[in-house]
């Protein structure tokens, strides 16, 4: 779903391509592109479904949801963008994260670990690699768990194309959630202890959302 690599805090694609634009610009296109997102996963549920009966009112909160996040993602690239100091990025971060988790609600609940390992792993370049490979590690049997769901009863074209279309969702917004996730780069750190404690306590609380997800425990 994701790769790790060397690059410096800020040095992701995505954040690159927000520094690029204004933003004004960003702030734009963040709830545009979260609407898009929100449509594909809509659709991807209704491909997957056995009762492709959906309700309207189902459809709209997920697609808002997806809308909220595309617009908090695109507040939080702006504001890098813009150059703000860590208060306030650190703010826009926490409000953004918060405005995130309406995606997870329902049986969306099950991707929560997976989309946080995925961001850890591929944002946090300022964290050890063995960490962040452990981290993606945690986030993989998820996705292969609903994968095996889906192609359970036969491979078909529509069951390798729920597959590929889970992958391709998930791996947009884990690449959103750079926003988020990648260290602001003015320098500071947490104390190192701090650091392994924080680290330790995640990645434990991300191994038991994964547990509980599919259901091992």
């Amino acid at each position: 779903m994701t790769t790790l690599s060397d690059r410096s805090p800020i040095q992701s694609d995505a954040l690159l391509a927000a520094r690029r634009l204004p933003p004004w610009q960003i702030v734009l296109i963040g709830p545009l592109a979260g609407f898009a997102l929100g449509v594909v996963a809509r659709w991807w549920m209704r491909l997957i479904s056995d009762d492709p009966e959906f309700s309207w009112s189902g459809t709209i909160f997920i697609v808002l949801a997806f809308t909220v996040m595309g617009a908090a993602h695109g507040m939080v690239w702006a504001v890098r963008r813009a150059g703000a100091g860590r208060r306030w990025t650190t703010v826009a971060r926490v409000v953004a994260a918060v405005l995130t988790l309406p995606i997870f609600a329902g049986a969306g609940a099950m991707m929560l670990p997976t989309v946080f390992g995925a961001s850890v792993a591929r944002s946090r370049s300022d964290w050890p690699r063995a960490v962040r490979v452990l981290f993606l590690v945690l986030a993989i049997p998820i996705p292969i768990s609903i994968a095996v769901d889906l192609v359970g009863n036969g491979v078909t074209p529509r069951s390798v194309f729920g597959a590929v279309l889970l992958v391709a969702t998930y791996t947009a917004i884990v690449r959103s959630m750079d926003a988020i996730v990648a260290p602001i780069d003015d320098g500071w750190r947490l104390r190192r202890s701090v650091k392994v404690l924080a680290v330790v306590a995640t990645a434990l609380l991300v191994l038991l959302a994964a547990w509980s997800a599919v259901g091992i425990g």
